[in-house]
């Protein structure tokens, strides 16, 4: 994670035209990936921390702000097709509820990006 100052300080070029900012909670360590329902509270709590203050940063400098990389392990950490997500559905149910709210106040709040989507169709070599 960037500090406030590096993101005021390379945001506040004017050629910049939006902010950027990533949230990765497993590899920030704000849950446990063998324990994501327990440790889920707390990671929702530090998103909804960790993006106000980009957003109140985008605010002050008039630019809207992206979560340009996202990112949310499955159910219990692992990769296989099977295994559920309802944690990361939930997670990313967060970060969209965020964005429309910020639409609807007309707030800076401006989109997000998945980050290694891998659409729609199976992998042709088996991920266990």
């Amino acid at each position: 994670m960037e500090s406030r100052e590096c993101v005021i300080r390379t945001n506040a070029v004017p050629a910049v035209d939006y902010l950027t900012f990533h949230i990765w909670p497993l590899n920030w360590s704000w849950i446990d990936s063998k324990n994501l329902a327990k440790t889920y509270d707390v990671c929702e709590a530090n998103t909804r921390k960790y993006i106000a203050t980009h957003l109140k940063i985008a605010g002050k400098m008039n630019k809207p702000a992206v979560a340009e990389e996202l990112g949310f392990p499955r159910d219990d950490g692992g990769y296989a097709l099977s295994t559920p997500t309802s944690l990361r559905d939930r997670f990313y149910g967060l970060i969209f509820a965020m964005v429309q709210d910020s639409a609807r106040k007309e707030g800076p709040f401006a989109g997000t990006n998945f980050w290694a989507w891998g659409g729609e169709d199976a992998p042709s070599i088996p991920i266990s």
